[in-house]
């Protein structure tokens, strides 16, 4: 079972990271290892196959698989207590003795110390001399972020690495890990990218920069130097990595391929060759080509082009793959596979990892963890970056772990003494002014903005940003009183001020105080103000007047002319402005779907209108693939639409559905033209 364990260190892990962690008293420790060959071993709440599993927030067992590592924390019975990261967060729990091998170090106080004395400081040397206890020919090498004879400031660092919200993304339903900052998180909640990415919060973006984090036995490998060693290195090694995936039965070059003899080759002897022309590590090649394409491959591993174009083209490593939407990212990565001719797998490998070596491995961007977080040199510092996944290191380096783990199976025995006396150099950045920790738990998060917030009897302006620090808002002269409501993003920040407000004079503020986990805070300024008295006047206006003003297409019961992700705050806006004594009512929230309705009442006369978003057949307010779906079960006879949403997908507005529709919605989609809403 393949898996990318997600990130770790909560407040427990911390503590060991801790400035004032000793550094003249050896430390004894026990690993353990789950045995070759088994997988999903549960972790329990207690020494019993009847207790309760750990899980993780959202439900998920937390579980340990070869050939990972943990700590035993002690032993009870038939399981031992064992530490583990799983999900973000350090759990701990009992699993079974059978499935697990267990040894115990004791570190060198004089190594420990001759880390310090090269540049480590001390919370880096008690985990380094942990690794050198257990792996005695590994070598650690500090390297000073900016050149610096400290390093760089960290905060500053990560300011660097957040000035742009969308440098570093996200994705998966955590929620907690996005940002909330200007541009990545609005009244509709999260900004999506294409593929479904979010920006990553400032928290994440730090706990993931924070090297300290990542000092074990499996992730310290995103330090590793990416220059080319034979040793370790092997033809083995790649076989493992691509056994499984999309690259496991090779290619073959006809006498057209560019670069390649023609013939049947495999990845492995292509990531091998790549290494060694240009000294780079063919083990991070083929697992950046794994993190780029996935197991099963993608479009621009399959040579198979993109809606007929680009056909027989391959870019291994995305170079140049990016955009605005999903068919951009693929239209420009082929497009730039034609312009190299990278006509056959092997010339994409080729080329491409001479691109990374002499972009990045040659201005001593040599680690994976320096590819995605440019604080090496100081030339570009933040720019130069060779993916925007935060998590990409961490991912790519359990992966490079797994597989060099794997690698010392012979004839079916894990070989530990062989991979224990491996060797390998690691580069590790140095920070100046550095947290006493880092952490991905909500409980020590930033975010001190509001999901939501109301005002009763009272419109904001403007309407809800929750980056907003002020809003007025005005209530008619007779009004006494107004009740403010909402929620903080985050669950665990604490927010003052919400309740009735007595309006007693024409213009009153009240202050909403935000107060994230962490104890920062935001003030949120309401300036309540009171209209002047007015005269009652008998309203004379007519519906009809009223309907014949609106700004938007009507058609019997059916209204049309919206935009895609309009807001409906926005249009109930620019319906109260043609009269002001009418009264309109929307049913609906957020961006405005096909079946939302409009109710529009004069003088006790009232007509409803049914909102029509043509391609939304699906009624969520986006055109999409899934209404593609819809529209070809439709025709199809498997699915029938009927009302509102079959009127959606009328995008000729003949009055009829057929592959005229099925055309103009394709089309939509590819962004070869626009469905008229009109």
């Amino acid at each position: 079972m393949k898996k990318y364990r997600a990130l770790f260190f909560t407040i427990i892990s911390m503590l060991i990271f801790s400035a004032s962690s000793p550094v003249d008293a050896s430390t004894t420790f026990t690993n353990g290892r789950i045995k070759y060959d088994w997988e999903d071993v549960l972790v329990r709440e207690c020494a019993s196959s009847n207790c309760g599993r750990v899980k993780t927030k959202t439900g998920v067992d937390v579980k340990l698989d070869y050939p990972d590592t943990f700590k035993i924390l002690g032993e009870s019975g038939n399981y031992y207590y064992v530490e583990t990261y799983f999900s973000g967060y350090v759990f701990r729990g009992y699993a079974t003795k059978k499935y697990i091998e267990t040894a115990t170090y004791t570190t060198d106080d004089n190594y420990k110390n001759s880390l310090i004395s090269k540049g480590f400081p001390e919370d880096y040397a008690e985990r380094l001399a942990q690794l050198h206890a257990i792996h005695p020919n590994w070598t650690f090498t500090p390297s000073k972020t900016g050149d610096l004879p400290n390093g760089m400031d960290f905060n500053y660092a990560v300011g660097g690495e957040t000035k742009d919200v969308f440098t570093n993304l996200v994705n998966g339903s955590d929620i907690s890990l996005r940002s909330t900052e200007p541009g990545a998180y609005n009244e509709n909640g999260w900004i999506t990218t294409s593929g479904g990415w979010y920006a990553a919060s400032p928290q994440t973006v730090a706990f993931f920069m924070d090297p300290r984090n990542f000092l074990d036995e499996t992730f310290i490998f995103m330090f590793e130097n990416l220059s080319y060693d034979k040793e370790t290195q092997t033809e083995d090694v790649i076989n493992k990595i691509v056994d499984g995936t999309f690259m496991q039965y090779g290619f073959t070059c006809d006498i057209n391929s560019n670069s390649c003899t023609p013939g049947k080759h495999s990845y492995s002897e292509a990531f091998l060759q790549a290494g060694i022309n240009k000294g780079l590590s063919p083990v991070s090649l083929a697992i950046r080509v794994l993190q780029e394409q996935g197991y099963d491959g993608s479009t621009l591993s399959s040579g198979n082009g993109y809606n007929g174009q680009y056909v027989g083209y391959y870019n291994l490593f995305n170079v140049y793959a990016n955009g605005d939407s999903t068919e951009e990212v693929i239209l420009n990565g082929l497009s730039y596979a034609h312009k190299m001719n990278w006509n056959n797998p092997y010339a994409s490998i080729i080329s491409g990892a001479a691109l990374l070596g002499d972009k990045y491995i040659s201005v001593g961007q040599n680690t994976l963890y320096y590819q995605k977080f440019d604080t090496v040199g100081t030339v570009w510092l933040f720019e130069h970056q060779y993916m925007q996944n935060v998590k990409a290191p961490y991912s790519e380096s359990y992966n490079t772990y797994t597989n060099y783990r794997k690698s010392n199976i012979k004839n079916g025995v894990d070989d530990i003494n062989y991979w224990n006396d491996s060797k390998f150099n690691f580069i590790i950045p140095i920070y100046s002014n550095m947290p006493l920790y880092t952490s991905l738990s909500e409980k020590a998060s930033n975010d001190n903005t509001l999901k939501s917030l109301n005002v009763t009897n009272c419109s904001i302006n403007p309407s809800f940003d929750p980056n907003a620090l002020k809003y007025d808002c005005y209530v008619k002269n007779e009004v006494t009183s107004v009740i403010i409501t909402g929620e903080a993003t985050n669950k665990y920040a604490k927010v003052e001020g919400f309740g009735t407000v007595n309006v007693s004079s024409d213009n009153i503020t009240k202050n909403i105080i935000i107060t994230a986990a962490d104890g920062s805070k935001r003030t949120i300024a309401i300036n309540i103000h009171k209209l002047p008295k007015t005269e009652i006047k008998i309203d004379t206006t007519e519906l009809e007047e009223v309907i014949d003003e609106i700004p938007y297409n009507l058609n019997g019961t059916y209204i049309t002319n919206f935009k895609i992700g309009e807001d409906i705050s926005v249009i109930a806006g620019k319906l109260k402005n043609f009269y002001s004594d009418s009264h309109i009512k929307i049913n609906g929230s957020g961006i405005v779907k096909t079946g939302n309705t409009i109710e529009i009442t004069v003088n006790n006369k009232k007509k409803t209108y049914t909102i029509i978003l043509y391609g939304d057949a699906t009624g969520d307010g986006k055109v999409n693939t899934a209404d593609f779906a819809k529209m070809k079960q439709h025709l199809l006879g498997t699915a029938t639409l009927t009302g509102a949403k079959l009127k959606a997908l009328d995008l000729s507005k003949d009055g009829k559905v057929n592959t005229v529709d099925f055309a103009k919605i394709k089309q939509h989609l590819l962004g070869t033209n626009i469905i008229n809403q009109g």
